[in-house]
């Protein structure tokens, strides 16, 4: 009987242990109303490459909720961006965060990225939640007005670089 238990013990603790990826692992959740948001993820999926992390790109619009939100969970950081639209962050991406698991993501890496017009208050709405959800929020959110520039794309990237490089401890 003692010998069940043990067993018991030990296959929870296996179970409820986070999955280890081989290879550093991050996922872009976006939506994008002009195209703007958009080549920023492009970009942020860039520069986790560009340090040797494997990504995935996913437009909160075009996808299925509850694949996101195992591709959330599974990636060891992620990234999420929203245009600014009537001062608030659009709805896919809220759709997308109240299919996340909180108690499964808790400590879970994030970076909140996006572009706007006029007040940009998305990104820090978004970082305000997931910081609620007990998420790990990177520093500032990248943001930018409007199109980004070359110039911007590239911070960007670097921006992203830099967050994945903090994740991983360099």
């Amino acid at each position: 009987m003692v010998d069940h238990i043990a067993d018991g013990v030990k296959k929870y603790a296996e179970w409820s242990s986070p999955v280890k990826n081989d290879k550093f692992t991050a996922a872009v959740f976006y939506s994008s109303a002009y195209g703007y948001t958009k080549a920023l993820a492009n970009a942020m999926k860039d520069g986790v490459e560009e340090v040797g992390g494997v990504c995935e790109l996913f437009d909160a619009a075009e996808n299925d909720m509850e694949e996101m939100a195992e591709k959330f969970t599974a990636a060891d950081a992620v990234f999420v961006g929203s245009p600014t639209l009537n001062r608030n962050a659009v709805k896919p991406i809220w759709e997308l965060l109240a299919h996340i698991d909180a108690v499964e993501n808790n400590k879970k890496p994030v970076a909140v990225f996006g572009s706007y017009g006029w007040s940009g208050e998305a990104c820090e709405q978004l970082s305000s939640h997931m910081k609620l959800m007990k998420m790990a929020v990177y520093e500032k959110p990248y943001k930018c007005i409007f199109k980004p520039s070359a110039e911007q794309l590239e911070e960007a990237k670097q921006y992203a670089a830099e967050f994945v490089k903090s994740v991983m401890g360099e």
